[in-house]
């Protein structure tokens, strides 16, 4: 047997060329109003709705699928990545974990019938068993088919090659993706003989004997085989990068959405990376949906250090070897002119350079107001823009777009400290006789232009920036500021004299933006992004300016609450 460490080298190599090639035909809001400690639980045993059994959390596995699922010889016991995800959600959820295992083709069957609460034989999300009756956790690792061989055959034999296989008999796990690959593209491969296997164990044993030339398998699946025994091998191209979840019965969306807020805190809080090294001896990257298709890029949050061919190329930079990002340097924490140095500081501005340094860029920071720093970012004078903006609906029609999202917040009311108790803040039908200020362009400016009637205040004054609107609510020239609630929170922790009021409204995603026609440019920052939440540098820049980790949105168009945190030291 060869050593179990070889294993991660093994599979970085295998799922980097998964990640290369990625399936071509893949086509009440509530945020807290100011900076306090923000935490996620995990619901009791008696919130997940739908279980089978109650108390018990029942996933079905084939027992055959090693490293997902396998029996120990010596114990008995269902072994596996599939089975450590399993039970530690039901561990976090306070549940008993049952594990029954059957053929792969009576484990689905069997979950159409209500007989489990789940099923995870490293199962792939696809549209056929979307189509059949199935919904799906967020996904929670990446895989590919690749070719099973004797070892003896791995330097010659094509692989799953289109048109080199005549001759050959193939196999594979009845049911599962790695069948339908070959039976789907039985003309193009071009072999001669397709046989299926109830699982790995019967597949692995007729290619041992010869009875199949190549077996059709899961790249990870393979790579465990081949490095567990010295007579297997991998050959040919790695195909259909995909994702791997967990798989429900549709109809039990309810009880599949607490799961996958669990499953989405594993990922964060480095749970996922630890199962993964276990079992597959590396980190390994999650893609961002089950429809995604490859490359994917981001890992686990947790200690998932792996060397890197050094820094990406960025296109499309406004200058050669600099990232330009505009802000008002007037929106604290997440911009403001350090009034010592003259330096722009804030949240918007470390994470800038954090992305700066990751690909060996220098960092420029101008500033100018809220109106000139979109239009500029438009004219293409900087690469992009971040002063706390939301990408709404109508930026993203105005010629916008934007990266995955790196925090949350809201809407509230910016008050004087002595009226903070008295203040209707705001709330619809409560605001008459107030004057209401909001920064010129502002998503905050939006919300109280566009509810004027409801919120039935009577004037409304634009400012610049957050300075000049404190200064005018200060003076008594407002009584309510439409504001950001970090920036609010901020505000108010920072002078006495100010406080928040009424409701949080418009709980929303806060992401970095960039010009129509520059997506190019923000997918390479993006992938620093997702790396940057995963490893924890995201949770440390969001503890220094906002005392806490916040949520992080799951896309641009995600509606709260959210429950996600960031990887890294969030309790």
């Amino acid at each position: 047997m060869k050593r179990f460490w070889k294993f991660g080298a093994v599979m970085v190599a295998l799922a980097l060329v998964a990640a290369a090639c990625g399936d071509d035909d893949a086509d009440t809001d509530t945020t807290a109003t100011t900076a306090a400690a923000t935490t996620t639980s995990t619901a009791p045993a008696g919130a997940v709705p739908g279980l089978v059994t109650e108390g018990s959390l029942i996933l079905v596995t084939t027992g055959n699928f090693p490293p997902f699922t396998k029996i120990n010889e010596s114990t008995g016991d269902n072994e596996g990545y599939s089975i450590d995800v399993a039970k530690e959600i039901a561990s976090r959820l306070g549940l008993t974990i049952e594990l029954p295992t059957v053929d792969f083709v009576a484990e689905l069957e069997g979950l159409s019938q209500g007989l489990y609460d789940m099923a995870d034989s490293g199962i792939w999300p696809n549209a056929a068993r979307q189509e059949a009756g199935f919904v799906f956790s967020t996904p929670m690792t990446s895989t590919g088919i690749v070719a099973q061989v004797r070892a003896e055959d791995a330097a010659t034999s094509p692989g799953l090659t289109m048109g080199a296989m005549a001759g050959l008999t193939v196999g594979g796990i009845q049911g599962s993706s790695q069948e339908a690959f070959v039976l789907d593209n039985a003309d193009a491969l071009g072999y001669d003989e397709y046989l299926g296997f109830t699982g790995a164990a019967e597949g692995l044993q007729a290619l041992r004997q010869g009875r199949v030339d190549v077996l059709s398998q899961d790249t990870l699946v393979a790579g465990f085989a081949s490095v567990t025994f010295d007579d297997l091998g991998v050959a040919g191209p790695t195909v259909e990068a995909h994702p791997l979840s967990i798989t429900f019965r549709e109809g039990t969306e309810a009880k599949r959405d607490v799961i996958d807020v669990v499953i989405k805190q594993m990922i964060a809080d480095g749970a996922i990376a630890d199962i993964q090294k276990k079992w597959f001896g590396t980190c390994l990257p999650i893609p961002d949906d089950i429809n995604a298709v490859g490359p994917y890029t981001t890992l686990p949050g947790g200690d998932c250090d792996v060397p890197t061919a050094g820094p990406p190329e960025v296109p499309d930079l406004v200058e050669d070897g600099s990232l330009i990002l505009v802000t008002t340097g007037n929106f604290p924490p997440f911009t403001k002119i350090n009034e010592s140095t003259g330096d722009n500081e804030g949240y918007s501005i470390d994470v800038a350079k954090e992305i700066a340094s990751r690909l060996g860029l220098t960092i420029e920071l101008p500033t100018v107001d809220f109106v000139a720093e979109l239009e500029g970012l438009s004219q293409g004078l900087y690469d992009m823009a971040d002063s706390g903006i939301w990408p709404n609906a109508a930026r993203q029609e105005a010629g916008f777009v934007f990266s995955t999202p790196m925090t949350s917040t809201g809407i509230v009311a910016q008050v004087r400290a002595e009226d903070a108790a008295t203040s209707p803040g705001l709330t619809m039908g409560a605001m008459a006789g107030l004057t209401v200020g909001g920064i010129q362009g502002s998503s905050q400016e939006a919300f109280v232009l566009d509810n004027a009637d409801a919120l039935g205040y009577d004037e409304y004054l634009g400012f610049t920036g957050a300075a000049e609107g404190l200064q005018a609510l200060r003076q008594g020239r407002v009584d309510v500021l439409s504001q950001d609630t970090l920036v609010a929170g901020f505000a108010s922790v920072t002078f006495d004299d100010l406080g928040v009021a009424g409701p949080t409204v418009e709980a929303h995603p806060l992401s970095i933006t960039f010009r129509e026609g520059t997506e190019a440019k923000r997918d390479v920052i993006d992938v620093v992004i997702k790396q940057m939440i995963a490893d924890g540098a995201i949770a440390d820049i969001q503890k220094k300016w906002f005392g806490t980790c916040l949520p992080i949105p799951d896309d641009i168009n995600a509606v709260g609450p959210y429950t996600t945190l960031p990887g890294g030291d969030c309790s």
